[in-house]
């Protein structure tokens, strides 16, 4: 079985891809073979849109008409820590979070307010938060993972524009970056029981707005460095794989 990839965009997955040199899906939901011989099964690759809606719909399109052994999502994000994060580093996702679960009464948001989980799964119930285990998705895949600093992640529908907001769910959530996807992938393959594997290319500091903290370019370039690592087999000496 092959590994999907996703992507929210168009733009990100030819940025990601396109040194392959093989045709990329032409809209977005549309699902296309890659042929890549270091990866085990092959490689699929899709856009879903951008959003958690779009995300969670597309990713379920995609799983409905192709058996897969895991799902990578490259895609860009936001850093809430610019010394740590800078603008197109890149980073590992080992949990994701979505902060509009819950019953908001005086004191804020309780996730476990309405006394229902977001949802039952074999790793238990889910409110509000998911831990992922890159290492062993990445091995399930067959993708070769280097020592990108590991993150959390945090799925807003509505990109935050301002220091405020930025600051609060920071404060509130602990995160490192911000996407509009994440959580939304990462619940659907928890629920399909699929391997799943996030890595963010750092695109803007949340809370600013382009042209100021922001390089996309940057980021996109490096969204290419990050499927080149990952999908191409890693370095050996003696029989042993090398450090990352």
């Amino acid at each position: 079985m092959a590994a999907l990839i996703v992507a929210a965009t168009l733009l990100e997955l030819e940025a990601a891809l396109g040194w392959t040199g093989q045709p990329l899906p032409a809209g977005e939901g549309l699902v296309v073979r890659l042929d890549l011989p270091a990866i085990p099964g092959g490689v699929l690759a899709t856009a879903t849109g951008i959003g958690p809606v779009n995300a969670a719909f597309g990713l379920g399109m995609a799983l409905a008409r192709h058996r897969v052994r895991g799902v990578l999502n490259l895609g860009l994000a936001g850093s809430f820590d610019p010394e740590r994060l800078p603008l197109g580093s890149l980073a590992v996702v080992a949990s994701e979070t979505w902060p509009e679960f819950g019953l908001y009464g005086e004191a804020g948001l309780d996730p476990r307010g309405l006394k229902l989980a977001q949802a039952l799964t074999p790793d238990g119930p889910v409110f509000g938060r998911i831990g992922l285990k890159p290492s062993a998705a990445a091995s399930a895949m067959g993708l070769h993972l280097p020592g990108w600093p590991s993150v959390h992640g945090l799925t807003v529908a509505g990109v935050s524009g301002c220091a405020t907001r930025a600051q609060k769910l920071r404060a509130r959530h602990a995160a490192d970056v911000e996407s509009m996807e994440g959580f939304a992938l990462a619940l659907g393959c928890l629920r399909a029981g699929l391997p799943f594997l996030e890595i963010r290319s750092i695109s803007n500091f949340v809370g600013l707005r382009p042209p100021q903290g922001w390089d996309m370019p940057l980021a996109l370039r490096a969204l290419e460095r990050a499927a080149r690592t990952l999908l191409t087999p890693a370095p050996v000496s003696s029989g042993q794989e090398k450090m990352p």
